[in-house]
């Protein structure tokens, strides 16, 4: 039996298979470049132009993003050459402006302020105005029968938190009350809170920074002024007494004390000086209009001080001993506040009574 042996296919034969898959795969890329192109030429390929307006926008967009952005670096790296608390104001972000509270945070109450009262703050610079030292007549000894008695009044009252202090004192207290102004506008619904109370009249100051609303002046007409004494009567229809609120210029002025006095005696109403003046005038106009006048005889926080509030408290039972009766002005802060509450001992000697019982 024979062997039978595969033949090897000859080189001719190689080659010519080779052309053919050749010719086969240039025929398939051709179709597919022609197929291509074809749908090319239709779109399926092709993106969309953006129109050339869109374009505009979305460029200015970045460029303006852009410009921002190193604006914001530039202003980075200036501030951390600076200290902090020399940064430009500009730098700074701004805040909307915020509407009015009816009762901003207690801070008057329960934190030391540095600025001094109105009244205490108006008298001394009264003083440091007067030409020549002004010597207060001393009351004559007292011919009054009983215990002295000793009014404290608390001026400046003008928020919720202050009735609420006022209240924790175990004495009478005679809270003076602000009228109402866009900082406190309900300033005058306080008064239903307290059996007594006095109306705390602003009068213009020789030099104040933050006058109240509607703080009567020198030069202010008899209507401008009967007219606010009517609508505060309106306002306060309880109030007997108003004490003036800073006022060292109008009621060291004969003409305009003389408005308000007449104003208050047709309305029935009592004037209080607060005595932020040694040039006041209401002691002349009580004899001239047959009017009771009284004047304050101590201010207690001339000092924040409690110890400071004390020895004024002490000093105004010294007068009231004295002088049968005395009249102590405070301001509703923390300290003076506190010092009352616990004054128990200071006071013991004296009746604490309304400003209406006084004599």
């Amino acid at each position: 039996m024979t062997k039978r042996t595969r033949k090897k296919p000859s080189p001719k034969r190689r080659t010519s298979s080779f052309k053919k898959y050749a010719i086969f795969l240039l025929s398939l890329l051709f179709v597919g470049a022609f197929v291509a192109g074809g749908l090319y030429m239709y779109g399926f390929f092709t993106t969309p132009e953006v129109p050339k307006k869109q374009e505009v926008v979305v460029s200015d967009a970045l460029m303006e993003k852009m410009k921002t952005m190193l604006e914001n670096e530039r202003q980075r790296l200036n501030e951390k050459t600076l200290p902090v608390l020399e940064r430009p104001l500009k730098a700074l972000p701004s805040e909307p402006e915020k509407p009015l509270e009816k009762e901003p945070v207690e801070t008057s109450v329960y934190e030391e302020v540095q600025q001094r009262p109105s009244e205490v703050a108006d008298y001394e610079k009264s003083l440091q105005k007067t030409s020549k030292t002004i010597v207060f007549e001393k009351k004559p000894p007292a011919t009054f029968t009983g215990r002295p008695k000793l009014a404290i009044i608390i001026d400046d009252v003008s928020f919720a938190h202050h009735v609420r202090k006022i209240k924790e004192i175990p004495f009478k207290i005679t809270p003076s009350i602000l009228p109402p102004t866009s900082r406190h506008p309900d300033s005058h619904t306080l008064a239903k809170e307290f059996p007594v109370y006095m109306v705390h009249l602003p009068l213009e100051a020789l030099s104040h920074n933050a006058p109240e609303e509607k703080t009567l002046k020198v030069g202010d007409t008899e209507e401008e002024i009967h007219g606010w004494v009517r609508e505060l009567k309106t306002l306060f229809p309880k109030a007997l007494y108003y004490n003036n609120h800073t006022g060292s210029r109008f009621t060291a002025h004969l003409g305009s004390m003389e408005k308000l006095i007449s104003a208050l005696k047709k309305e029935k109403l009592i004037f209080l000086d607060s005595r932020t003046t040694p040039h006041a005038k209401a002691p002349d106009l009580a004899k001239k209009y047959d009017m009771l006048i009284h004047s304050r005889d101590v201010f207690l926080d001339n000092s924040y001080e409690k110890e400071a509030i004390r020895a004024q408290l002490k000093e105004a039972v010294r007068l009231a001993k004295r002088n049968g009766q005395a009249i102590a002005i405070g301001h509703p802060h923390a300290n003076t506040l506190s010092v009352l509450a616990a004054a128990k001992d200071i006071l013991v000697e004296v009746d604490v009574v309304y400003v209406g019982e006084l004599q």
